[in-house]
């Protein structure tokens, strides 16, 4: 009972987080079409910010806080190996933005390809803040995938929904976790597994959910 309850309500406010970015339904070759844009520019920025939304399904506030971060941090920071699996992760905390206020601290694979990119913009002086609003422009600005909506960045997250229209309850649940969804249902199984084992999990998941990832 409770639990069906609370996965409830969680299912109401996901909703509204995405109604209040326009209704209108992702278009399906927005993750593709968005990195094949961005990486068109030659800006490694936008390149990157693209990839962190099409693949990865951050908030666009929680990438603001996330270029905030790695500016006065550093990206040791945000960006860490884990040695057992050898990939990297994003460690995104509630305590400074990079996970939204009212969700929780979550860690998020991010494929090889992306982090080394990442490590060598930052490592040359390059820095994410403002790049997630040029990959809305170029979306807004692209017939094929400007869905209308009033946060082009979200789309991906929505985008990400509809892909996972079959996918099982397990894997389900594995998606709330890495979008810092239903924080009361996760919470209870999420906080006990190691970063080894919440990397395999996404790994799995993104091959389900058809994530551009090379």
């Amino acid at each position: 009972g409770s639990d069906l309850l609370d996965y409830a309500r969680s299912k109401f406010t996901e909703t509204n987080e995405y109604i209040a970015q326009g209704t209108a339904p992702a278009k399906k070759k927005l993750r593709t079409k968005s990195i094949e844009l961005a990486e068109n520019t030659g800006d490694m920025g936008i390149e990157i910010a693209a990839k962190t939304g099409a693949r990865f399904y951050l908030r666009p506030q929680e990438v603001n806080a996330l270029a905030k971060k790695v500016k006065d941090a550093g990206l040791k920071e945000v960006l860490k190996l884990d040695k057992g699996t050898g990939e990297y992760y994003l460690d995104l905390k509630v305590s400074d933005g990079t996970s939204k206020s009212g969700t929780f601290d979550r860690y998020v694979y991010v494929d090889k390809g992306t982090a080394n990119l990442l490590i060598d913009y930052i490592n040359n002086g390059g820095s994410l803040t403002g790049k997630m609003s040029k990959v809305g422009q170029l979306i807004k600005n692209n017939k094929e995938i400007n869905s209308g909506n009033k946060s082009p960045f979200y789309d991906y997250r929505k985008r990400v929904k509809s892909a996972a229209e079959k996918i099982n309850f397990e894997d389900q649940s594995v998606m709330d976790y890495m979008l810092g969804h239903n924080k009361n249902r996760i919470d209870g199984i999420y906080k006990k597994l190691s970063v080894s084992e919440h990397i395999k999990l996404q790994k799995e998941l993104h091959k389900k959910l058809g994530s551009p990832i090379e």
